[in-house]
């Protein structure tokens, strides 16, 4: 899988590109890209898969991103729900640049060299910004413009996201590396019921075994058995969230020894898998009221 980098082309007049995906557009182009432009993704509700950089993992409920120039990604989404659609703002470092000019949006700075990660932001601030983010793509220029100052005031004064990635991922000067990357993660999603081999993965990408985990390590920050085992665990809790069992979730997430997953399993999420089933159950269950009279 090859990171394919995308052509952004502004309207005249303007100097950012916004976008609105609505229901049934969404998931419709599903490629690893990148672009030199910085991004935002607004995904109003419903779950899906989040590919960023050398990030692998599901959200729910919608997500909001920041992602920095150059970083590859696959595309957000999903049609599961009526009522949903993406928003997608893009906008060139120069901007950046003229906008960090001002003395109001000095800390711009500081969040623009974080999106290099990838930002995922929180549910508060996903809340307060899906209040009127959508209005972004229906506005006259200059009111856009106003939109998207009020949006990147709103993330660059909150404390209220993760980074997705362990280093700071630019790719311009490493898309070899990116793709190397990629082809492992993919063929890892899509064999991590299986047995996979190092001796596998390393003629994937063209390296030698060694080689492929000097890299790996190098890149990510994490081993190729460490990322094979979590990918595995964040399948195992997909399943688990479903109506599986905790042996037919294990069997279906790729592993074999029922003490060995459950050690690995509580050492990743801190809890055993049976204790996290019924959690899912219990946050699934009404909650009761409950009251006392003498």
């Amino acid at each position: 899988m090859k990171a394919t980098q995308e052509t952004i082309v502004t309207n005249i007049g303007e100097s950012f590109k916004a976008m609105i995906y609505e229901y049934g557009y969404l998931c419709k182009v599903n490629f690893w890209h990148f672009h030199p432009e910085y991004e935002i993704v607004y995904i109003h509700n419903g779950s899906g898969n989040r590919h960023v950089g050398n990030h692998v993992s599901n959200y729910k409920d919608g997500e909001l991103l920041l992602l920095g120039p150059g970083l590859p990604h696959l595309p957000l989404g999903n049609r599961m729900n009526s009522d949903n659609f993406e928003v997608v703002i893009q906008f060139s470092e120069g901007f950046a640049h003229q906008l960090m000019v001002l003395p109001e949006y000095k800390r711009l700075e500081k969040l623009l060299k974080l999106s290099n990660y990838g930002i995922s932001f929180g549910s508060s601030t996903k809340e307060i910004i899906g209040r009127y983010i959508k209005e972004i793509g229906i506005k006259s220029s200059p009111k856009k413009l106003i939109a998207l100052l009020k949006i990147l005031d709103d993330l660059m004064n909150t404390n209220d996201f993760q980074l997705l990635n362990t280093l700071a991922l630019s790719p311009s000067s490493q898309v070899e590396g990116q793709n190397r990357i990629a082809k492992i993660y993919a063929f890892v999603s899509e064999n991590f019921n299986q047995e996979i081999a190092l001796d596998t993965l390393a003629g994937l990408v063209g390296m030698t075994k060694n080689s492929l985990c000097r890299f790996f390590k190098k890149n990510t920050g994490n081993t190729v058995i460490g990322f094979i085992t979590e990918f595995r665990v964040t399948m195992a809790k997909e399943f688990l969230k479903s109506s599986e069992t905790v042996a037919e979730a294990m069997y279906k997430a790729g592993f074999n020894d029922p003490s060995y997953f459950n050690r690995t399993f509580k050492k990743t999420c801190g809890l055993s898998p049976t204790a996290f089933k019924n959690q899912i159950i219990g946050d699934q269950l009404p909650s009761k009221n409950l009251s006392y009279s003498s």
